[in-house]
């Protein structure tokens, strides 16, 4: 038994003569068209609905500004127009060598300004630069910069600028404005950030964002957003406690309905030309493309059923459509109820969840940034998961050069243990050599579940090789589970981003990104090493 439905009748017309074929393509002639009729009145088409075309929408949006961000437990007022980017991810920043560099030179720019050309000569001897090392990373750069500026560093232990300066009694007034504004570029570019999203236990940063909604809020929650790009789908929706620093607000919306129209979608109309790019005859749909055939028919069905009401909304908050009407052209004005009271369920395009607990649906819409400048990382560290040797290695392969920037690690293997004089075949070697380039990560028992943690030497002769950065600490330890089958890649970068008000916004991030894959390594205890022929 077989089914055969139509829902689109194309004509197609060969003719000698191509201009009669034409005029008898665009007639529409048909042969039978009580067949017409006859399919109308089966599919409903001929039922005396009354059913009039939207001409007018009324609604009313609900906006809950995002007042507060929740990091480390602690609640901060959130500020108007920062990307939430620039408040998540900047780490704390290390004073290196180029930032200290520049803090010299501003000064003597300030007292420049500031009519103090007297005190520049004074500048490099009141603050020196500490000695370095000369294998201290920037140690070359800072024996350059010592010779014409002074170190920022030490112009911001300084408490006392006048006696270390000598300026005149008629100079401090002036001078007491140059340090002021040396201190907030000081702070603004290398002063200790307040609060760290950033969780090694997870390798992502954990943070939340509330907004007032009546006696309590409605709180985001990002527990494991591994840097990048901040959206959306990055948050979770709960209940939160009452915040403090704005409120919800209602306003009303007037707007007309357009019909939906999407680049190839098909024509609803007959005397209108298809866009060529879409023919439905050349769709290929096989026995398992069913998403695909339901999306063919929805397009040639119900395309003329969809309407659009653009609305404005704001960023840095959540909204919510509380109720919306719409006028026909027969003046009915109907309330369209949410899809969620028509068909329910748990899935829903740009809906933050879960949504047990939540009586409406919210559209989130952060303040974020949309395109970034990236730098070269900075650090670099390929967590990868060894089966044969069952570690974990931590293998770094960029760290900080001191200059703000990074540099590739090239670490030589060790030279190895000189032959055993005598006449033996065999060397007896009871612990095995680690590698050079990686430092291996053990899995310990934890009551918050399985933890990774920097594996500790039983011998020093094994001389377990030691990191450079930031990320791998003497203290590291993070969840098994966030490493994953393929590994993971820690990055840190600075980024640059403008506002939708011009300002510029600048910090160092780190991102966490699947997949990492390194040459396994050898790893055995109790290995006879033959002697060299």
């Amino acid at each position: 038994m077989s089914v055969t439905t139509w829902n689109r009748l194309e004509p197609a017309a060969e003719f000698a003569d191509p201009h009669a074929g034409a005029e008898r393509a665009l007639a529409a002639r048909v042969a039978d068209p009580l067949w017409l009729l006859a399919r109308q009145h089966q599919l409903g088409e001929l039922r005396g609905e009354d059913a009039g075309t939207p001409v007018a929408a009324a609604i009313e949006l609900a906006t809950h500004p995002m007042v507060a961000i929740v990091i480390g437990g602690v609640e901060h007022p959130m500020p108007t127009g920062v990307p939430l980017e620039a408040l998540v991810e900047p780490e704390p920043i290390a004073v290196d060598v180029r930032a200290r560099g520049r803090g010299g030179e501003l000064l003597v720019e300030l007292l420049l300004e500031h009519g103090l050309p007297r005190l520049v000569d004074a500048v490099r001897t009141a603050f020196p630069w500490a000695a370095m090392a000369p294998d201290q990373p920037g140690a070359a750069l800072a024996r350059l910069a010592a010779r014409r500026w002074a170190d920022g560093a030490t112009i911001a232990r300084a408490t006392a600028w006048t006696t270390a300066l000598g300026a005149r009694p008629d100079e401090v007034s002036a001078l007491a404005q140059v340090e002021a504004a040396w201190r907030a570029w000081w702070t603004a570019t290398v002063g200790p950030v307040d609060r760290d999203a950033w969780s090694s236990e997870r390798l992502g940063y954990e943070f939340a964002v509330r907004a007032p909604d009546g006696d309590a809020s409605l709180e985001l929650v990002a527990v494991d957003y591994r840097g990048g790009r901040l959206d959306w789908d990055a948050f979770d929706l709960r209940r939160g406690p009452a915040v403090s620093g704005g409120r919800a607000s209602m306003r009303r919306h007037r707007g007309v309905p357009s019909p939906l129209s999407i680049a190839g979608m098909p024509v609803v109309r007959f005397w209108e030309q298809e866009d060529p790019r879409f023919d439905p005859s050349q769709v290929s749909v096989g026995p398992g493309d069913l998403g695909r055939a339901l999306l063919v028919e929805t397009a040639l069905t119900y395309a003329s059923d969809w309407f659009v009401v653009p609305l404005v909304l704001e960023h840095g908050a959540l909204h919510r459509v509380a109720s919306m009407t719409v006028i026909d052209t027969f003046g009915v004005a109907a309330l369209v109820a949410p899809v969620e009271a028509v068909r329910p369920g748990d899935w829903a395009l740009w809906r933050v969840g879960p949504q047990a607990q939540m009586a409406a649906p919210y559209l989130v819409l952060p303040t974020v940034t949309t395109s970034t400048l990236e730098s070269a990382p900075v650090e670099d560290v390929a967590l990868v998961r060894d089966e044969l040797a069952n570690l974990v290695w931590a293998i770094e392969r960029v760290v900080p050069d001191g200059r703000g920037g990074g540099r590739p690690v090239a670490r030589p293997e060790p030279t190895p243990p000189e032959a055993v004089a005598g006449g033996a075949d065999l060397r007896y070697q009871p612990l095995p050599r680690v590698p050079q380039d990686r430092v291996p990560l053990l899995k310990v028992d934890d009551p918050r579940g399985p933890r990774l943690v920097r594996a500790l030497a039983i011998d020093p002769a094994l001389a377990l090789p030691a990191t450079e950065g930031v990320l791998i600490g003497s203290s590291f330890a993070t969840r098994d589970d966030a490493i994953g089958r393929a590994g993971v890649v820690i990055e840190r970068r600075w980024q640059l981003a403008i506002d939708g008000a011009g300002q510029r916004w600048v910090w160092r991030t780190r991102r966490r990104i699947p997949g990492a894959h390194q040459p396994t390594v050898a790893v055995a205890a109790d290995v006879l090493i033959p002697r060299p022929s």
